[in-house]
């Protein structure tokens, strides 16, 4: 089944075929740091693969990861004035969410951009002009790893949670 989509600029109505199925629910990828122009293109995008949500702050980014437990994260760049090692950090900091895949992608051409995002702990560098196949086939990557990953028992989340309150 196709999911079409109306284009809020130009009013087309666009469609993408559906992406390969995951065992049990939908995947969910939590897009954080991004310009609204490109946020909405990567939500279009991973639309046919997974459920989209979006972030503007880091403390609500880190919360959101906490409850939802998505699938991967994608990072367009700093975030309430954070750099990218910084929200790495934040994130591999909770229990809940160490072990959620990040992808970054970076909007320069700094030497030290994938260096430093891959010596964080991202699972991938992207430029954010990666093209189409490219962000699917890392998305698909990040969602499979995370998913044949050995997780917390109930009773362990549980505990994680209760001590972030």
């Amino acid at each position: 089944m196709a999911i079409v989509w109306r284009d809020s600029v130009h009013g087309a109505l666009l469609a993408a075929p559906q992406d390969e199925a995951f065992e049990g629910a939908p995947p969910t990828v939590l897009l954080m740091g991004f310009e609204p122009a490109r946020a909405m293109t990567l939500v279009r995008l991973l639309s046919t693969l997974a459920r989209v949500r979006l972030a503007t702050r880091l403390r609500d980014a880190v919360d959101m990861a906490s409850d939802l437990q998505p699938d991967a994260i994608a990072l367009g760049g700093p975030i309430d004035g954070a750099d990218v090692a910084t929200v790495l950090a934040a994130f591999q900091a909770g229990p809940l969410t160490e072990d959620i895949p990040v992808i970054v992608f970076a909007a320069g051409e700094d030497d030290h951009s994938e260096r430093d995002a891959l010596r964080g702990g991202a699972l991938a560098w992207l430029p954010h002009a990666a093209n189409r196949e490219a962000v699917l086939s890392r998305v698909r990557l990040a969602v499979r790893m995370r998913r044949s990953a050995p997780r917390l028992g109930s009773a362990a989340l549980a505990a994680a949670a209760a001590d972030r309150t």
